[in-house]
């Protein structure tokens, strides 16, 4: 059983085998005790706009949130209460590959790798989305992917010599 984790501002996407089994937003709730995370959080986002996250996967990392509650002070306090979710409602575990953001700095990636291994799904590997979304497809010996998230447009230029 292999799984893939794909991460953006706009949502995660956790598949099994190639099939999909979880796509929820990168939304949170902070207005009580634990964040509320995904779909159920978007929701509630429309009414209550002042309480809701959605930078937990841009700027993942350990800065404290604008408005910290005593579940969630940071960034990836918020990452892990929408992964260990998700793994909840999925009922999927183990090693995962993970399709990341082009942004993403050494420390986030140290962070993300930390906080998925505490959510249960540590990682069997990392990958640029731009290139695993390239790979699906036989592709000219230039591509250019282009990834609209949440918060940011992303281009990514792809060259390649053979295989």
């Amino acid at each position: 059983m292999t799984l893939a984790l794909e991460i953006n501002d706009a949502g995660l996407v956790l598949a099994r085998d190639g099939q999909i089994v979880a796509e929820e937003p990168a939304c949170a709730m902070l207005d009580g005790r634990a964040p509320q995370t995904g779909a159920a959080a978007a929701k509630r986002a429309r009414l209550q706009p002042l309480f809701a996250e959605t930078r937990h996967w841009q700027e993942l990392g350990t800065a404290a949130l604008p408005r910290a509650m005593p579940a969630a002070t940071t960034y990836a306090d918020v990452a892990y209460a929408q992964l260990t979710q998700l793994v909840r409602e999925a009922g999927a575990s183990g090693e995962t590959l993970y399709a990341v953001p082009p942004w993403y700095t050494r420390e986030q990636l140290a962070v993300l790798l930390g906080v998925a291994r505490e959510a249960g799904l540590p990682a069997a590997g990392l990958v640029d989305a731009g290139l695993a979304a390239a790979s699906l497809e036989p592709a000219p010996v230039t591509v250019v992917q282009l990834e609209l998230t949440l918060h940011r447009a992303v281009v990514t230029a792809l060259d390649h010599a053979g295989e």
